[in-house]
């Protein structure tokens, strides 16, 4: 199953999107991605029935959490040097710390 939040009518809501149809469902008594996540196991079976079907043509597909709880950081370690730099911060949960013989 794929989300996505939607803008439509002036209005933003969390959809069920069908891709290969084109399609997305709207998920009724759900505020946003967030609410999607925090109630999901209590939620899902009741998400098979709700809104009608609207064509993805007619919304508009936006950012899936518009405003996070906190701060969001984003670290690129695909390089070495930042990954050096990360990993000898602190910062990192697997990090570990290299004595002066390490490189």
């Amino acid at each position: 199953m794929k989300f996505a939040i939607i803008y439509r009518d002036g209005s933003l809501s969390v959809g069920i999107v069908d891709a290969a149809a084109g399609r997305v469902r709207p998920v009724n008594g759900v505020t946003d991605m967030v609410d999607l996540i925090t109630r999901y196991a209590d939620i899902k079976t009741s998400m098979a029935s709700g809104a009608p079907e609207l064509a993805l043509s007619d919304v508009k597909i936006t950012a899936p959490i518009v405003v996070p709880r906190r701060n969001i950081f984003c670290v690129g370690k695909n390089y070495g040097e930042p990954a050096r730099e990360f990993s000898n911060s602190g910062f990192e949960a697997g990090a570990k710390i290299r004595g002066s013989g390490d490189r």
